[in-house]
């Protein structure tokens, strides 16, 4: 439930090697010189929730730093205005896909820090809008040390092309109040879900 990490808090402590939040976390500002002089210190994720950061709370720290932080966050904006290298969860763009009636669930191949990462073990996907034609989402989780991070790729699913349509119908019995006879819609031997497709 810590909000803030106070000024000097870290300072010169040379045995800091990394730095991690909960998932959960409520920080929200790191203060001046909070790890100033910190020379071991390779890795620290910042969590979405910190939206402040002072202009020096890296002061004279290991020039080996990286932030770790989401595409988008204040962290990455931070990294990139005081030169400090930073990760984020990078997913591989992922081709347009052809509707075929179920679930989509093409790979989404994810990196950080320019190293692939092993899905299932690194990463997990998730997938949201897979199974009509439109806009579909892979929702990427990091796992273990990748924990702290995520990222969502957009993909496209295309409408099947129309092979030979054509539609059959039961033969109904005249009625003087007419007739609404069962159609079936065919896209060359497949049949078609009605409401569905």
């Amino acid at each position: 439930k810590v909000t803030s990490i106070a000024e000097f808090t870290f300072t010169g402590c040379n045995g800091l090697g990394s730095v991690q939040f909960g998932e959960n976390s409520q920080l929200k500002n790191i203060e001046q010189y909070a790890f100033t002089g910190c020379s071991s210190l390779a890795s620290i994720v910042i969590p979405d929730s910190v939206t402040s950061i002072s202009e020096n709370a890296f002061e004279n720290a290991s020039e080996d730093l990286v932030i770790y932080c989401n595409e988008g966050s204040y962290a990455q904006t931070y990294a990139t205005e005081n030169n400090i290298k930073y990760t984020t969860l990078v997913i591989d763009p992922i081709e347009n896909q052809t509707y075929t009636g179920e679930e989509i669930t093409p790979e989404g191949n994810a990196s950080a820090n320019n190293r692939k990462l092993t899905q299932d073990t690194e990463y997990s996907v998730s997938y949201k809008d897979n199974i009509n034609a439109g806009s579909a989402k892979a929702i990427v989780k990091g796992l273990g040390d990748f924990k702290h991070l995520a990222a969502t790729a957009q993909f496209t699913i295309l409408p099947q092309g129309t092979k030979n349509i054509h539609v059959v119908s039961d033969n109904e019995t005249y009625s003087p109040d007419g007739v609404k006879p069962k159609i079936y819609v065919y896209n060359g031997g497949q049949r078609l879900v009605e409401g569905q497709d």
